[in-house]
């Protein structure tokens, strides 16, 4: 017997070093605990691991094709998007502070001087032409004159745009599931009606503190001239980076750690600043556009300017995502390889826990706890949960915030076996493969008396007995650990 063929190893030194690094990336960086490393390089450490997942994750979620679909998506709904906004900001009182002391100044910090201003920076001026042009359009929108019907399109046009933001950040996220219509129309108009009014009322505090008045004061008598400097040359990037964090914690249909999601702002923010930089003063061929479409150069211009915007806001997600996931990467490797044991394991303790919490009388458990317990991926939960509710063996609930759902047993638990969570798991005993010979017949046959016999078992116990067990061994030790306390006291 011939042996196994080895795979040649690289004989150059560019080889070599590729292989290098892919063996320490996919093995080398993860096989180290970062808690007994010293700081700085635990630190590095971890740093390198988001910087690979996010990168990875940014490949594998395709976030440049869908960049694409949301750059198309908010073409079509800028304009019904906008006028539903100043509608509502009109109806508050606020229109007038919210486009003269919000919008434009923001597209001068970014976009340069618009049509009878100051001159803008080549290529800049085209996407700041658009907009205002944008602006234009949603002025002479009347919302009060589009009657019941056009009222409902331009609210579903808003929800559709804002609902393809939000399952474009459950699929990094790995959530599977979106808010539901109801709750859709609830956040998303929220936010439409709180956000208008947060931005003018930071403009009027930013404008207040830029009074002279107040600068004097803060100056001579507070000594903070130095701080307001600062704030005057960086408040509008704390701006920026306040609404990508908000972004990356709210647009998500599930929960998002805090600190990622500054981490994602941080670094979406600094890179949606820095593409605007280079987007505005390096752009390559502005001339050509405008000698090629001549005064249509402003539409392909603002199409890249959104693609650009959409691709470092997707790269962000990207990077909150990795910071929030990096702990349990090598079990979001086993999850996605589906590894059987690793899934079996998983949904044995995920539905031990449930049985116990029944059983004890405590209140359901929900399914970013159970993973939290486990040191799991929620996603790696979820979709166990989704196999043993398709089995019949748990039922999921949903509150109407938005928390993660409640998992309780669809049945009593004398009746959910072992056998029954590993079949649920597998799909159970159905397949589809047709006979097409004896021996196909036999190995059915065989199949089916192993599969029989495991259901007989003395093994193939009982939840109810596994949450019995557990509760029975919880408390010896209660007992235990009062007993040794008492003879301390002694």
């Amino acid at each position: 017997m011939s042996p196994t063929p080895r795979t040649p190893r690289p004989t150059t030194w560019l080889g070599r070093r590729w292989e290098a690094m892919g063996a320490f990336l996919s093995e080398d960086l993860w096989s180290k605990e970062l808690g007994s490393l010293p700081t700085l390089r635990a630190l590095g450490y971890k740093g390198l691991r988001v910087v690979y997942l996010t990168l990875r994750g940014f490949h594998l979620d395709r976030c440049l094709l869908r960049a694409s679909a949301l750059t198309f998506m908010t073409g079509l709904s800028i304009v019904p998007l906008l006028a539903f906004v100043f509608a509502v900001a009109k109806g508050l009182g606020a229109y007038d502070a919210l486009l003269n002391d919000v919008i434009r100044p923001l597209l001068d910090q970014h976009l340069g001087a618009g049509v009878g201003g100051a001159a803008a920076v080549a290529g800049g001026s085209e996407v700041r032409d658009a907009l205002e042009q944008v602006l234009l359009l949603v002025q002479d929108t009347r919302v009060s004159s589009l009657g019941t019907f056009g009222l409902a399109v331009l609210v579903y046009t808003v929800v559709k745009l804002l609902g393809s933001i939000e399952s474009t950040f459950n699929e990094i996220w790995g959530v599977h599931k979106s808010r539901s219509m109801l709750r859709k129309l609830s956040d998303y108009l929220s936010i439409i009606v709180v956000v208008p009014i947060l931005l003018t009322t930071a403009t009027a505090v930013t404008t207040s503190l830029q009074s002279q008045s107040v600068l004097d004061y803060a100056s001579r008598t507070l000594g903070l001239d130095l701080l307001l400097t600062y704030y005057a040359r960086f408040g509008p990037f704390v701006a920026v980076w306040i609404g990508f964090t908000f972004i990356y914690m709210f647009m998500p249909n599930t929960r998002v750690r805090t600190s990622s999601a500054i981490l994602g702002g941080l670094v979406g923010g600094a890179l949606w600043q820095l593409a605007q930089v280079l987007h505005l003063r390096f752009q390559v061929g502005v001339a050509n556009y405008n000698a090629i479409y001549s005064t249509f150069a402003a539409l392909p211009i603002f199409m890249f300017w959104l693609y650009l915007s959409w691709t470092t806001v997707l790269l962000g997600a990207e990077v909150a995502c990795a910071h929030q996931g990096e702990p349990a990467f090598r079990q979001v490797m086993r999850a996605r390889n589906q590894d059987p044991a690793y899934l079996e394991a998983v949904a044995v303790r995920v539905m031990g826990r449930m049985a116990v919490a029944f059983l004890a009388g405590h209140a359901p458990l929900r399914v970013s706890a159970l993973a939290e317990e486990l040191g799991v991926p929620e996603r790696s939960v979820d979709d166990t949960l989704e196999r043993m509710r398709d089995g019949g063996l748990v039922t999921l609930g949903e509150e109407p915030d938005g928390a993660s759902p409640e998992v309780v047993p669809a049945r009593d638990l004398s009746h959910i076996r072992l056998q029954d969570i590993l079949d649920s798991l597998s799909g159970g005993d159905d397949q589809d493969l047709p006979v097409r010979a004896s021996v196909d017949r036999e190995a059915d046959r065989w199949l089916q008396a192993y599969r029989t016999e495991r259901i007989g078992v003395a093994s193939n116990k009982s939840l109810r007995q596994l949450a019995e067990a557990c509760l029975e061994a919880d408390t010896d030790r209660l007992v235990q650990a009062e007993g040794e306390g008492q003879s301390a006291l002694i």
